[in-house]
């Protein structure tokens, strides 16, 4: 059923969103032993990337989902004009040189509006710097159109930057910490739990994963 909802989610575009769509599963009519099996979890996903090679992230929630979206972050490509083999001063287009980034943004409903972000930022350091000052200035904006104006916030990923940093350029608080990669011996925390609105329920935990290069981060959040 997961590799169902991953398949039907794939063709999604950058801003689609569901609004219109059901907003709870109970909204759906018949088909009860379906609905008791997703009612487990809401499972969306965005994959990009050349035929030979993609990129993906996931947010998993047993929360309902008012809706959620898609975004294509900033991110960066070459200034000199080239051709696909690479040569200059060929008419072609400009070549990207990194992978395009991704974010899915979900309004939950947790018995207040909740605004989740799940992304996985660039490697480069100016460039994840920029990425996740744009979605500083974007989430608020989504949250607004969504009609849930102030609403606390969430953004969850592998940000390829240290704690130091993310208190050093963001605006969000920090609300775990631990070592997380690499997985088989962490000596870095690049994965993070960040929130506005939001504050630790109690000390985070570290979980290994045999189906990942990282370890889980694992936190327990409260609304302020």
């Amino acid at each position: 059923m997961a590799e169902d909802i991953l398949r039907a989610a794939v063709p999604m575009e950058e801003d689609q969103d569901l609004s219109l769509r059901p907003k709870f599963l109970s909204d759906f009519l018949g088909q009860t032993k379906i609905k008791d099996n997703l009612s487990v979890f809401i499972f969306a996903a965005a994959l990009r990337g050349r035929r030979r090679s993609g990129y993906g992230i996931a947010l998993a929630t047993r929360l309902p989902v008012l809706s959620w979206k898609v975004l294509r972050l900033p991110s960066w490509k070459s200034p000199i004009r080239r051709d696909l083999f690479g040569e200059r001063g060929v008419a072609g287009r400009y070549i990207r040189f990194e992978e395009q980034r991704m974010a899915i943004v979900a309004a939950l409903d947790a018995g207040r509006p909740l605004l989740v972000c799940a992304t996985h930022l660039a490697p480069n350091s100016a460039l994840n710097s920029r990425q996740l000052a744009w979605l500083e200035r974007r989430l608020p904006r989504i949250a607004r159109r969504r009609g849930i104006r102030g609403a606390p916030i969430l953004v969850l990923g592998d940000l390829n930057m240290d704690v130091e940093k993310v208190r050093r350029e963001s605006g969000l608080g920090v609300l775990a910490e631990g070592l997380t990669y690499p997985e088989d011996a962490p000596d870095a925390q690049i994965d993070h739990v960040l929130g506005w609105g939001m504050v630790p329920g109690g000390e985070a935990s570290i979980v290994h994963l045999p189906v990942s290069d990282h370890a889980g981060l694992v936190a327990d959040v409260e609304f302020e």
